[in-house]
């Protein structure tokens, strides 16, 4: 059986710029960065870092833009 938990203080859900601004607020250095994703050149997608896992280029990285177009570099 779940219970419920009842809390006295509301919570406010915010975006990861929001946040990034609250801890640079508080951070003496470094300072964080949000790194701009890189748009897959064939559907616009949003290419990710993945390691190969198998064959001759095992352990290297590369992006891909999955499961979308399946599209790599």
């Amino acid at each position: 059986m779940l219970s419920t938990i009842e809390f006295d203080k509301p919570i406010e859900f915010i975006d990861s710029p929001k946040l990034l601004a609250l801890v640079n607020d508080v951070q003496v250095s470094p300072q964080v960065t949000i790194e701009k994703t890189k748009a897959c050149p064939k559907c616009s997608g949003e290419l990710v870092e993945r390691t190969a896992k198998r064959g001759p280029k095992a352990g290297n990285t590369f992006l891909g833009c999955f499961p979308k177009c399946r599209y790599t570099e």
